[in-house]
């Protein structure tokens, strides 16, 4: 089987360990492997390529900015160029890139619209637009076995005070998932998931336990930091392999790390 698969945030953290995972998981079993990465930082991507073609698979990358409409427009063409420009079995789209906002405020201290208009189109419109130009092409390809996962939180579910953006914007990937969902539910070989990857020992776990103004919170993960209760990224992108490669979830759930099988 031809399996195509493209990470947004690929460079580092979860979306690198999802490019590993899904190589290591796919290519054990035989099959052919194509990655399309995108980030901003070009040297991880071009480090991550290689290390992805010594595993057996073939790996392009393309660099760009999630943070404003011409550049969210432009990585979005040279996407949809790059993944289909051969043909595939399976394809795999991971919406994965994404920031935290400002936590080191509350609700009310939102007080530059700039700010957020990046934020949101960073974490909310590219994803809308990405799934929407994505489903769009894979309608017209119906003999591709395809899933589209949007990467999403238990704070999509559980508000947190000093998360007041990344809380809004995680539940509004998963509004947006459910209802692509629900209109996609007469083409069975198309799916879409919401995937909660659990609090992962990365970077971004790095500036929570730095930078969250939420204090009780913010201590909370560093004691889980301390006693080794975070998640391996590596663990939780082999979590989402194995819900794509068994492929029986309902389309439009949210899945969490911690979910039972």
């Amino acid at each position: 089987m031809k399996v195509t698969i493209v990470v947004t945030g690929a460079s580092r953290g979860f979306g690198r360990s999802i490019a590993k995972e899904f190589c290591k998981g796919w290519n054990d079993q035989g099959h052919s492997l194509r990655f399309v990465l995108t980030a901003r930082d070009e040297s991880s991507l071009i480090n991550l390529q290689h290390e992805l073609e010594v595993d057996g698979a073939v790996a392009t990358y393309i660099t760009g900015n999630l943070d404003s409409a011409e550049g969210v427009d432009t990585l979005t063409e040279e996407l949809l160029k790059q993944a289909f420009s051969e043909e595939c079995d399976r394809f795999v789209l991971v919406n994965n890139a994404g920031t935290l906002g400002d936590i080191n405020k509350f609700t009310d201290e939102y007080n530059d619209i700039n700010t957020l208009q990046t934020f949101f189109m960073t974490n909310v419109t590219s994803m809308v637009y990405l799934t929407s130009r994505f489903l769009k092409h894979l309608k017209g390809i119906p003999k591709i076995n395809s899933t589209i996962v949007n990467v999403s939180s238990l704070m999509a579910v559980q508000p947190e005070a000093g998360f007041g953006l990344y809380c809004s914007s995680r539940s509004a990937r998963d509004m947006f998932t459910s209802v692509a969902a629900a209109e996609t539910t007469q083409t069975s070989n198309m799916s879409l998931l919401s995937y909660a990857p659990g609090p992962l020992d990365t970077d971004m776990q790095g500036t929570i336990r730095n930078e969250l103004v939420n204090t009780a919170l913010r201590d909370t993960f560093r004691k889980m930091k301390d006693e080794g209760q975070l998640v391996d990224p590596r663990n939780s992108a082999r979590r989402l392999f194995e819900l794509l490669d068994r492929n029986d979830f309902r389309s439009g759930s949210h899945i969490d790390y911690y979910d039972e099988e």
